[in-house]
């Protein structure tokens, strides 16, 4: 599904609540990231404007961003419950599941998520308040390795920067440890708690020899782009950064 569609798709929802008075005809929006926000967050608002949405005019958005999963991403989810948004739009598995938490009511639209967590059975019929696309993080993860390894055939031992506070790092770590044995090569896994934690984890990616290091989204990509960078250490993101590379 292209992303306008999408991003049609989820105000075409039906509104859980009459809007307020204040704002009447006017499309509540609450967006709920982990991770790094961007750039989904100003992509999402070009998209919106792109179908018609003009922020301020159309659509209003409660926005909450929170860096990891936790008790304050729950605690997000359920303030914009509270505030009776026409729809949650929920980014990557953690605020996902957060919102299903918060809402079995409200519709949520979700992007980047495990099947496993947003409950829904079939992509074509979904059931219940939560509809939303795939993301093929997982997929290409593998794709990505293979990718690595062609760019660097010598590569024998291969990082993986994961986020133990997301349950995507579980498909994902597969796909990957997938394609690492069929190409013979070994992993070196790291699994930061914190954004905090990501300096200390490249480093021991480092003096364990790794080729290379592939970051889940939800760990923070900017972050880690810009560690990465300043200690020379080749790596593959499976989402766009803003990191300029100069």
């Amino acid at each position: 599904m292209k992303r306008r569609h999408f991003l049609g798709a989820t105000l075409a929802l039906p509104a859980a609540a009459p809007f307020s008075a204040w704002a009447q005809g006017v499309k509540r929006v609450g967006f709920l990231v982990t991770g790094d926000p961007e750039p989904t967050w100003s992509l999402f608002r070009k998209g919106m404007v792109e179908v018609g949405y003009g922020e301020g005019r159309s659509v209003a958005y409660d926005y909450r961003s929170i860096a990891a999963p936790g008790l304050k991403l729950d605690e997000a989810a359920a303030e914009l419950a509270h505030f009776k948004v026409d729809v949650i739009v929920a980014i990557l598995t953690p605020a996902v599941a957060a919102a299903r938490r918060a809402t079995s009511t409200f519709p949520i639209a979700w992007l980047g998520a495990d099947l496993q967590v947003t409950g829904i059975g079939s992509l074509s019929r979904p059931e219940g308040n939560v509809t939303g696309v795939l993301s093929p993080s997982s997929t290409l993860a593998g794709k990505g390795l293979q990718l690595f390894h062609e760019i660097r055939p010598a590569t024998r031992l291969f990082g993986l920067l994961l986020n133990p506070g997301d349950p995507f790092h579980v498909p994902l770590r597969r796909d990957v440890e997938t394609v690492a044995q069929a190409e013979e090569i070994d992993l070196a896994v790291e699994l930061p708690k914190s954004r905090d934690g990501i300096g200390a984890s490249l480093d021991a990616l480092i003096r364990r020899g790794v080729a290379g290091v592939m970051v889940q989204p939800s760990v923070g990509l900017d972050i880690a782009a810009r560690l990465a960078l300043g200690i020379t250490l080749p790596a593959t993101f499976l989402a766009r950064t803003d990191e300029v590379i100069e």
